[in-house]
């Protein structure tokens, strides 16, 4: 099930990986021939040879998890900002902003009333 979950979201990034621009760092579509040709500085001849396949994939795969390592720990990053953000945002904006506005607009005094009138009846 996990895999199936990391296919679905990986595939896009796989396809960016093998599609996107060289400028970016990417293969434009390249065949895996030419890109372990690349990766290797051998001929592309030598990866056409069919026991040359696994191995040409091989190294295909590796240089896609170093980018996906670098995508794991972007998205890892963010998520840790945005949760330390809201709960920056949670404990020391709104809520001392809520305690001020029961404060200016008497809540505060209702609230406290409630509860003497509580303990008074019990």
């Amino acid at each position: 099930m996990l895999r199936l979950v990391s296919d679905f979201f990986l595939a896009p990034f796989r396809n960016l990986y093998i599609s996107g621009p060289a400028a970016l760092g990417f293969w434009q579509g390249a065949d895996p021939e030419s890109i372990c040709a690349q990766l290797t500085g051998t001929s592309e001849s030598v990866w056409h040879h069919p026991d040359a396949a696994p191995e040409c994939f091989s190294l295909i795969d590796r240089r896609f998890e170093a980018y996906r390592s670098l995508l794991i720990a972007g998205l890892y990053m963010v998520v840790v900002y945005r949760v330390a953000s809201d709960t920056w945002t949670r404990y020391f904006v709104v809520r001392p902003f809520l305690r001020d506005l029961r404060i200016a607009v008497g809540c505060e005094g209702i609230v406290s009333e409630i509860k003497k009138k509580q303990t008074k009846d019990a």
